[in-house]
């Protein structure tokens, strides 16, 4: 799975994502300044995960 960060490069902050093969499910955690970008980007990580795994 392939996912453009290209939009987030100068933001500051972290992400981590890890995914359980055994649960098929998948955490994404973001951590940032600005809340509403926070929840944006945590948002469309979560539609592209859900579009590849279900």
């Amino acid at each position: 799975m392939k996912v453009s960060a290209g939009k987030w490069v100068n933001c500051e902050g972290r992400l981590l994502v890890c995914y359980s093969d055994a649960e098929n499910l998948a955490g994404v955690m973001i951590e940032g300044q600005d809340e509403t970008t926070i929840r944006n980007q945590a948002e469309s990580i979560a539609e592209v995960i859900k579009a590849q795994i279900g």
